[in-house]
């Protein structure tokens, strides 16, 4: 028996679907290989990797700009950059470049590729390295659904903090957006987004930035639901799981969407020292003397817990949950937990 017979020995599947970013390609490969119908390859690539989903906004959709090896050899005024893995995700292998001096040190201590063809892309390599412009700017993320070719659900919310920044220890979250107009126009640029990119029925989870001067930037975009707390937040606020709606999508079943409108909903993570040389162990747990209100979910470690770990955002010294009706409400709270909460180790 060879590989080539598996595809005859398999029963017969009516779909192949993922809820993770790093299996949207992987789903693709295997829906070819076993003639499952759904999307293809070709199809996904575009929402996997860096460069060509920027590519594919065929400068309809203001994004950042992707230089090659010769413009920043040959230009300074380029700087500071984005280093970033094309296929990666949640700021893993990201780096500020702010000098060509900085470009040549990540270049000498990172086996990178400076290979600026769009065929070079391959999952999962570290070393296949986009080098993009840098946008000042407030990032955000819209989360939604697809179905059939509509945007069914859509709702925006700010980070708060870097993405880039947990990684060194800072905690970051997101604030849904309160303003209704706002809403109404990030709702309009994922149209935009899609009327070009073809966004597929199921969940997208989009970030892009709002500049100092009002302008909307795409970042990237992902053809699933958003990670780490996004969709259980969603879910507890307003009763809508998007991985599961993802997948109701992709299979012709509408989801019922209850989207309440007046429910404001953020959340909150901080990180483990993933990085660490040695392990060490959670003393203590300070947390404030009464919880905040609007939280409605929390995780917290117990004392004698690692503080390191493998990288993941659920993987973290302390998750939690708001809910509240007051927009405001639930920055207060935020600041309250920045304030008071803690882990010793």
């Amino acid at each position: 028996m060879t590989t080539n017979d598996l595809p005859s020995m398999c029963p017969a599947f009516d779909a192949y679907l993922q809820t993770d970013e790093y299996a949207v390609y992987l789903a693709a490969e295997i829906r070819e290989y076993l003639k499952v119908p759904g999307l293809c390859t070709a199809d996904v690539i575009k929402f996997r990797d860096k460069v060509l989903m920027k590519k594919a906004l065929n400068g309809q959709v203001r994004a950042p700009r992707v230089y090659g090896s010769k413009d920043l050899f040959e230009n300074r005024d380029l700087f500071p950059i984005v280093a970033k893995p094309r296929s990666y995700a949640g700021s893993k292998g990201v780096s500020i470049l702010s000098s060509k001096e900085d470009l040549h040190e990540y270049l000498q201590a990172n086996d990178v590729i400076m290979d600026d063809a769009i065929e070079s892309f391959h999952e999962f390599s570290m070393n296949e390295v986009e080098f993009e412009e840098y946008v000042e700017g407030s990032i955000f993320h819209v989360d939604g659904l697809i179905f059939d070719n509509e945007i069914i659900f859509c709702r925006a919310s700010q980070y708060l903090g870097k993405l880039l920044n947990y990684l060194k220890g800072e905690p970051v979250g997101s604030v849904s957006v309160g303003d209704r107009r706002e809403q109404e126009l990030w709702k309009e640029f994922v149209q935009q987004i899609h009327d070009v990119m073809r966004i597929p029925d199921g969940a997208f989870h989009l970030e892009a930035f709002l500049t100092n001067e009002g302008e909307r930037v795409f970042l990237e975009i992902g053809a699933r639901p958003g990670g780490g707390l996004i969709v259980s937040t969603i879910e507890k606020a307003i009763g809508l799981n998007l991985d599961e709606a993802h997948l109701q999508c992709q299979l012709g079943i509408i989801p019922i969407i209850n989207d309440k409108s007046e429910v404001h909903y953020g959340w909150l993570m901080y990180p483990k020292e993933y990085y660490a040389e040695s392990e060490r162990r959670i003393t203590e747990v300070r947390l404030p003397k009464a919880m905040p209100s609007s939280v409605m979910w929390s995780k917290v470690p117990e004392v004698g817990q690692s503080n390191t770990g493998s990288f993941s955002y659920i993987n973290n010294l302390g998750s939690f949950v708001f809910v509240s009706e007051v927009n405001s409400q639930i920055y207060d709270d935020i600041e309250v937990l920045l304030r008071d909460y803690s882990v010793l180790w």
